[in-house]
């Protein structure tokens, strides 16, 4: 395992230092309900 330090500590700064070169990503039951929620009238 490499272990990296970085100046910035935002949470996409720290999902970056997960992912490595991958740049997938998992929604899970509650974003979908978000993401579904913005399309309602």
């Amino acid at each position: 395992m490499v272990s990296r330090t970085a100046t910035s500590k935002s949470r996409l700064d720290f999902l970056s230092l997960l992912h490595g070169n991958y740049r997938d990503y998992v929604l899970n039951d509650a974003a979908c309900d978000y993401l579904e929620g913005l399309n309602a009238d």
